[in-house]
């Protein structure tokens, strides 16, 4: 039986009919929905093809389509495209709200309807829901106030159904569209703006009514290519899932007419300027490396060639998938050592030493809790550091698709190590700073994941006994309920003075950015400062076996001056709150505390003056 697909918005000359016809050219069973039959255009024509009636603001007319397709497909379906949408364009003030209401039912809940209505069948199916969006919902444009909304908000709800439908199988695509040459955006098709003769807007009437027949800018993508650009998309990263491969975009460059092209070289120049510069900035960084890494390699999955990306054209990207697409590998690899067992080929050694190399000279001088020299190499940290290696590989991913399937195969890996083999390494540890200190997961809705990986980091920190080695009735206590005592490998006492000063950074960096996180997520509380703590600073301050070791002893100093000005801040809110007094009344030991933080924050700048410029760190690495 072929494959499945529903599309819904297939009124003649939009985009819902034009990716029919390109669904029904791979071989699909095509079913083309729309309101109303006077308007259906060519699909009429096309074998294949079943034209079915909807209208998706009502529930019942759902349900009716919902059980047509079940008798046709038996109970399945393989995608379900959210395309119908209606537009808007009036001032706000003018907005009648039923009318605006109309257009969130077919714009944001008919997204909703659908789903639900069909999602039995796509979970049968392990199918994909594409929805349609539009970039207008992601910027701000006068007079579209609610159409702008109404996609902003359709765009919110799926990407939550990507993160709820996942574990059922089912992939939720969303697919912001720019401009595209559809009926509804000829200007010839839209009507006349009409605003309410109390309007403050009304002498300007012709200016908005010229806005709302040319808001979408004239050089708008032929449908035909925007509609096959999506389709492609899809087919394309379906396959690679099935076949657990990762997508490689082939080199065919896609061109756009020519009377397009001739209005727009200019901006192919700029483009194309643009990127000369991006490349020859990253040879630059390649080459001081002594690797041949290309800009295509650093970019898999999904990466183009240079020469191809220089000929695309901006229209070429209006239609493309959003980096929203979370195509993510659910069969990651058993074990890091695994990982790395096959003999890599010379430009897989070639990407890994340029991608540690751009980690340890492009983003490790900034939080520099890692002793990285160059003689530590690729080799070196796959026997002895692997993890830590697969971290690094993570955080230099530029894909946004391959991140997202690097870091499902680094939390896997977390898993069966931390909770499974209930194992504890200062690999893991440095690996999980590594990625919680580069990671964007906290500006991409995934902030829960980083403040669990921080409460794993520490949990670490102490299961290592880095900085508060067990007092003897513990050793006891564990002698008695394990069946045998602490290892001593696991006690500072046994450690070479280059691990310790390891596990040293590593707990400090712990503390930074758990103290961090719980400012600004307020999810978990910073890892306690410790005499230990404090020790361990003050050894790395003497000892200086790293020559950055100056600028992140005044990284940990700043940010536990931070915390603790953070903490006599909420204490004083509290104890205001408390007793009823005016905040601006300060008490006696709070301006002396004050006092004392007012002079640490001094000698912190001082040492920053001082020690940044003895050591070139702020010369070399841009300052703090």
């Amino acid at each position: 039986m072929p494959k499945s697909v529903l599309i819904t918005g297939c009124s003649h000359g939009g985009l819902g009919e034009a990716m029919a016809k390109v669904y029904r050219a791979k071989g699909f069973q095509v079913f083309a929905t729309l309101r109303n039959r006077t308007k259906l255009g060519s699909l009429a024509d096309y074998d294949g093809v079943q034209i079915l009636e909807l209208d998706v603001t009502s529930v019942e007319s759902i349900h009716q389509c919902a059980q047509t397709v079940a008798k046709h497909t038996g109970g399945r379906l393989d995608v379900l495209v959210n395309n119908a949408g209606v537009n808007a364009v009036v001032p706000l003030l003018d907005a009648s709200l039923d009318e605006a209401k109309k257009v969130y039912d077919t714009n944001v809940w008919s997204i909703l309807a659908m789903v639900q209505a069909f999602a039995p069948m796509l979970i049968q199916a392990k199918g994909v829901v594409c929805n349609i969006s539009s970039v207008s919902g992601e910027m701000v444009f006068a007079w579209a106030g609610i159409y702008s909304s109404s996609r902003s908000a359709a765009t919110r709800i799926s990407e939550t159904l990507r993160l709820e439908m996942a574990p059922l199988g089912v992939r939720v695509v969303t697919v912001i569209l720019g401009g595209v040459q559809t009926s509804g955006n000829d200007p010839e098709n839209i009507a006349d703006l009409e605003l309410p003769p109390s309007s403050h807007y009304r002498k300007i009437t012709p200016v908005i009514d010229r806005h709302k027949k040319t808001m979408v800018h004239p050089n708008k993508q032929n449908i035909e290519i925007a509609a096959k650009n999506v389709v492609d998309d899809l087919v394309i990263s379906d396959q690679c899932l099935r076949l657990k491969r990762k997508c490689q975009r082939s080199e065919k460059v896609r061109r756009r007419h020519d009377p397009m092209a001739e209005g727009s070289d200019t901006r192919i120049a700029r483009l194309e300027e643009k990127m000369n510069s991006l490349l020859a900035a990253m040879h630059t960084f390649v080459g001081s490396s002594g690797s041949s890494v290309t800009l295509a390699d650093t970019t898999r999955p999904g990466a183009t060639s240079i020469g191809a990306l220089m000929n695309m054209t901006s229209s070429d990207f209006s239609a493309r998938l959003a980096l929203s697409n979370a195509t993510v590998s659910t069969h990651p690899n058993s074990s890091l050592q695994s990982s790395y067992a096959t003999s890599p080929t010379a430009s897989l050694l070639n990407e890994e030493d340029g991608r540690l190399e751009y980690f340890r000279t492009r983003m490790l001088p900034y939080f520099p809790f890692i002793d990285l020299p160059p003689e530590m190499t690729m080799q070196y940290l796959r026997q002895n550091r692997p993890f830590l290696l697969r971290a690094i590989y993570t955080v230099t991913t530029f894909s946004n698709q391959e991140k997202l399937a690097q870091v499902e195969e680094l939390k896997h890996l977390l898993f069966t190590s931390a909770l499974l083999k209930v194992e504890s390494s200062i690999d893991m540890l440095l690996g999980l700073l590594t990625y919680i200190a580069w990671s964007t997961d906290t500006f991409l809705g995934r902030a829960d994941l980083v403040s669990r990986l921080m409460m794993l980091a520490i949990s670490l920190v102490y299961d290592l006994r880095l900085f508060k080695p067990a007092p003897p009735d513990v050793q006891v206590m564990m002698a008695i309920s394990q069946g045998q005592a602490e290892d001593p490998r696991q006690g500072p006492n046994a450690e070479t003075p280059y691990s310790l000063s390891e596990g040293r950074r590593a707990v400090l960096a712990c503390f930074v950015l758990s103290s961090n996180l719980s400012s600004h997520l307020g999810r978990q509380d910073a890892l306690n400062w410790t005499p230990q703590m404090e020790e361990a600073l003050h050894m790395l301050t003497l000892n200086e076996p790293c020559p950055t070791d100056k600028l992140f002893v005044l990284q940990v100093r700043l940010q536990l001056f931070k915390q603790k000005a953070d903490s006599v801040r909420q204490g004083g809110e509290v104890g205001c709150t408390r007793t009823e007094t005016d905040p601006a009344t300060v008490s006696l030991p709070h301006l002396l505390y004050f006092k004392m933080l007012r002079r640490q924050l001094q000698e912190l700048r001082s040492s920053f003056r001082t020690d940044l410029h003895q050591t070139g760190c702020g010369r070399k690495h841009g300052g703090i």
